[in-house]
């Protein structure tokens, strides 16, 4: 099979991705890869057991989305989907690893996550307890600042 490169156009060559098929470092794969990690698994968990995801994500600590009821079945299971679809799309550009995979997961997750962030930081439940509340604001800062630090420092050089 020959390898065809595709040239680039418009923003994604001013995004500095020259072809459509050049690698990404190592250290990116990695960290495409652990973050599918825990995408993958609520969605899963989500969508195959809505009602125990409700009652006990993330698993440990204080039940997390229980703390805002009622349940629904049908919403559990769509907010499952979707962070089963940001999971694949972040371990396919770890696996592929090519840069203009990463650029378009790096934005999935992006705006997958900043809303999430600011709907917590805005409506604080007064039930939860502070280390709760600070545990689901960790995990969201990290998952914008990952696709931030992959946008700014994945470019493409001369000889790549």
């Amino acid at each position: 099979m020959a390898h065809v490169t595709l040239q680039a156009t418009g923003y994604a060559q001013r995004l500095g991705v020259n072809t459509l098929r050049t690698a990404i470092p190592t250290w990116a794969r990695i960290a495409l890869g652990i973050t599918a990690i825990p995408h993958l698994a609520t969605g899963f968990w989500a969508v195959l057991a809505p009602a125990n995801w409700y009652a006990n994500y993330p698993g440990f600590g204080e039940p997390l989305v229980a703390a805002e009821p009622p349940f629904n079945a049908h919403l559990a299971s769509d907010a499952g989907v979707g962070f089963l679809a940001v999971g694949v799309l972040l371990l396919l550009a770890a696996i592929i690893g090519d840069r203009l995979l990463t650029f378009v997961a790096a934005a999935t997750l992006f705006v997958f996550s900043a809303p999430h962030l600011v709907f917590h930081l805005m409506h604080r439940v007064p039930t939860m307890s502070t280390t709760g509340f600070l545990t689901g604001i960790v995990g969201l800062v990290v998952a914008i600042i990952l696709p931030v630090v992959l946008v700014l420092t994945i470019k493409v050089t001369e000889g790549d």
